[in-house]
């Protein structure tokens, strides 16, 4: 490789520095410079002037190539670098670490987009691929299940009807697919409406003959009032043809809906289910809305809420945590509204939920918060499906295609899981 084609490299950045390293090791290794990045040249016992002076000048050259690639601001932050090796070490401490928070900062992004009151479809879809373009481009693979779970959570009542629907119905789930169904949608929706605008609109084209206007207004509502005759109509033909022997419930002949067993049948089911309903044991409620502002919340110690826009677990107990290890310094955290408060702290939570046992990992610990929060994010991280359900409503966490956990909705859009503390470990291990 060339000093010319070395000229020809991207310079280093934080979001290219997997792929810089790459395309550097090969150009060191190729002149056989690289061992002087992963090693120190040390002069060796016996070793002639002539042997120390060439590895002198081989460790210059080795870092001649990586200065090539740096802009001025680079080589100024990195140091006087005596040796190439250092300079490496050096480069390896400020991009590491820095890629990896770059990465958390959008994923963060990601799974807080919210859709907002009247916006227009197509502009939410362009924030949407905006910022998992920016995940994806920070070297995070998003599984295809978190980008429909993020991209479906806050869509309006008739677009996620749809959503929900195309969920059940399909098998092979791709993104871009309900995408194009759900615009296919807006714009039929959207031409309709343009239709009827029109329709009445060009009766006030002519504002210059007042006659002509309040005639054109005039047939407009004789249409209208049609299309609602005619419809009348229809359905006074239909309830004529349907005589004593025909079921209006089931549709068959030969009984009227007074006498329908399958209308008895139904009734009946509907009256145990509501009676069941009542004897079921409710959880309690917490009082938990969306975070247009921060407000502390209590809520039972054993009660976990479902948040998709939290980015990790979090909880203000510490006596449930094992493992549990203080921060040297407090950790800044972002709630939903802006503001900022401190986690002091970290550990696991062994826990119990009904059949199921596991292992919260990385819990922090936030005294600011009332309620303990499980991280759709954190779970769909560590290699987890979280897929909640309208029938029932209930959310399930899987791995592996096998159930691990159950929760349950006890408010419209608030999922909960009762968690109880194992302080002597989980019985069968498992990580969320």
């Amino acid at each position: 490789m060339s000093d010319t084609t070395l000229l020809k490299m991207d310079k280093l950045s934080i979001q290219n520095y997997t792929t810089w390293s790459i395309v550097m090791q090969s150009a060191l290794k190729s002149k056989k410079l690289w061992e002087f990045c992963v090693a120190k040249t040390e002069s060796k016992q016996g070793e002639s002037d002539e042997e120390a002076e060439k590895k002198m000048v081989k460790n210059e050259e080795a870092k001649t190539l990586i200065y090539l690639t740096m802009e001025p601001k680079q080589i100024i932050a990195s140091g006087n670098c005596e040796t190439a090796y250092d300079l490496w070490k050096k480069i390896k401490e400020n991009y590491e670490g820095a890629e990896a928070d770059m990465s958390n900062k959008a994923l963060t992004e990601f799974l807080s987009i919210q859709y907002d009151k009247g916006e227009d479809f197509c502009n939410y879809c362009g924030r949407f691929e905006l910022l998992l373009g920016k995940l994806e481009t920070s070297g995070y693979q998003v599984p295809e299940a978190m980008k429909l779970f993020v991209f479906g959570k806050n869509l309006p009542v008739d677009l996620r009807k749809t959503f929900h629907t195309w969920s059940i119905t399909t098998q092979n789930k791709r993104l871009s697919d309900i995408v194009t169904a759900l615009k296919l949608q807006v714009q039929m929706e959207n031409l309709e409406i343009n239709e009827n605008t029109a329709l009445y609109s060009s009766s006030r084209r002519d504002t210059g003959n007042s006659a002509n206007f309040h005639q054109r207004k005039t047939d407009f509502k004789n249409k209208k009032d049609q299309k609602e005759d005619i419809k009348t109509n229809q359905e006074k033909t239909k309830t004529a043809s349907q005589d004593e022997n025909f079921c209006t419930y089931c549709k068959l002949k030969n009984h009227s809906w007074k006498q329908c067993r399958k209308l008895k049948a139904d009734q009946k089911r509907k009256k145990r289910f509501a009676e069941k309903k009542k004897r079921e044991p409710e959880i309690a409620s917490p009082a938990y809305m969306a975070r247009d502002s921060w407000t502390p919340l209590k809520t039972p110690s054993n009660l976990w809420v479902i948040d998709s826009g939290a980015s990790s677990h979090m909880s203000a107990q510490q006596d449930v945590l094992s493992d549990y290890s203080e921060f040297t310094s407090p950790k800044k955290i972002t709630l939903g509204d802006g503001k900022t408060t401190n986690a002091y702290g970290q550990g696991n939570l062994h826990f119990r939920s009904g059949k199921y046992f596991g292992t919260l990992k990385s819990v922090l610990r936030v005294p600011a918060i009332s309620e303990n929060l499980i991280s759709v994010g954190a779970a769909v991280n560590q290699g987890n499906e979280v897929e909640f359900k309208s029938r029932p409503k209930e959310v399930v966490f899987k791995r592996e295609g096998q159930i691990v956990l159950k929760g349950k909705n006890i408010e419209n859009g608030l999922f909960v899981v009762q968690l109880s503390a194992i302080n002597s470990g989980p019985i069968k291990p498992y990580n969320h």
